[in-house]
């Protein structure tokens, strides 16, 4: 998904992950959980991190003790601790199945 593509452009994130996801089963392949990491100075993350947790479950048609969200700053360094942007960290374990039905 370049970001030079204007097709892409304020684009909702869950229909970009809804594509990854039909690549996935199309290949035959499921999620079997995943780990992400948010790297934030702001906003705080504590209060929201139960409804991204169970979105991202249900987005990938995961049980939600299969799903890790936790959060993080960078003591003040660099764009993120200047409250510029923002980062995510995402590790997912996926496994080959003919039974995938992931959407």
């Amino acid at each position: 998904f370049p970001d030079t593509d204007p097709a892409y452009l304020n684009i909702d994130s869950r229909l970009l992950l809804g594509k990854v996801m039909t690549v996935l089963e199309q290949s035959g392949v499921c999620p079997v959980n995943v780990d992400v990491t948010v790297l934030a100075q702001y906003p705080k993350l504590a209060p929201y991190r139960g409804q991204i947790r169970e979105n991202l479950a249900s987005l990938l048609g995961l049980p939600l003790t299969d799903v890790n969200i936790k959060a993080t700053t960078t003591e003040k360094l660099g764009f993120i601790g200047r409250k510029e942007g923002i980062a995510a960290q995402a590790v997912t374990l996926v496994k080959r199945s003919s039974s995938c039905s992931l959407v």
